[in-house]
């Protein structure tokens, strides 16, 4: 049985909906990742996708969880669910690690319920537990580079502490640098897409080695941003996992399992220490 929370009803179609604008490039990341993990080879073939990209209507999320706003972003995601459910769509994925963070993630699944409405919403969080749990089942100890709000929520330490996987973050000084990283708007990912700057690749990759020096097993890229500055593999030895790639193959199995391409860990990279 899947670990994965899957919430709501069967809809009629196999259509996949994503809440885009949690990160500009994040919604367009997943549209990308869902058709390369498929084995369809005409358009005919694909499975829909329809990417609603709202950014002014989502508060953003790390603010929220640090006390910067009192705006909660589960309004705007709802509002976005709202019209994808008007769509047809069968289930639906918001592309944000930070979002997952419990006081955003649960309203939004408790109005949903509320309102019974048929769209199903996958948990990223719990697509990159059954990930591990499947494919590293002897992983002891997980670095995740992710927002400040992301860590201050703890969004995966909690999500795998009954599996006795250890979660490690980034010290403060390196916290406030990939931060930076990813917000600053001169040199931030989130300001400057595509070549990402050499500054905040460095933060990155800073971080990265900290973690691994720290005995992370391996690394997950829990920020919609960061794969387009480290591209997921084996970095020095240590995996390098992306989240968003996990979620895309959690809803292509979600609607179309045969058309799944089988995993590459050549690219995922998969944990050899043995748990205890």
């Amino acid at each position: 049985m899947s670990l994965s929370r899957v919430y709501g009803e069967t809809h009629g179609s196999r259509a996949i909906g994503i809440v885009g604008g949690v990160g500009c490039f994040a919604g367009l990341d997943l549209n990308r990742k869902i058709y390369q993990h498929s084995l369809a080879r005409t358009d005919q073939e694909q499975v829909s996708v329809y990417l609603l990209s709202a950014g002014a209507r989502i508060a953003d999320r790390s603010a929220f969880l640090l006390g910067r706003s009192e705006v909660n972003p589960a309004s705007g995601i709802l509002q976005v669910l709202r019209m994808l459910d008007e769509m047809g769509v069968a289930v639906a994925a918001i592309p944000c690690n930070t979002a997952h963070a419990a006081p955003i993630f649960d309203p939004v699944v408790g109005q949903l319920q509320a309102e019974e409405r048929r769209i199903r919403l996958i948990s990223m969080v719990d697509a990159l537990a059954d990930h591990l749990l499947a494919e590293a089942p002897r992983l002891t100890r997980l670095g995740v580079l992710a927002t400040s709000g992301a860590v201050r929520a703890d969004v995966y330490g909690l999500a795998l502490q009954r599996w006795g996987v250890e979660v490690l973050y980034p010290g403060e000084r390196r916290q406030r640098a990939l931060q930076a990283a990813l917000y600053d708007p001169d040199y931030g990912i989130k300001a400057t897409g595509q070549p990402v700057s050499l500054k905040a690749r460095t933060a990155l990759l800073d971080a990265l080695q900290d973690l691994r020096l720290r005995g992370a097993e391996s690394v997950v890229l829990a920020c919609s941003e960061l794969p387009l500055a480290v591209r997921p593999g084996v970095l020095a030895g240590c995996p390098i996992i992306d989240a968003t790639a996990v979620l895309a193959r959690a809803l292509l199995r979600e609607v179309a399992p045969a058309r799944l391409r089988p995993l590459n860990w050549e690219r995922q990279g998969r944990p050899k220490t043995a748990r205890g």
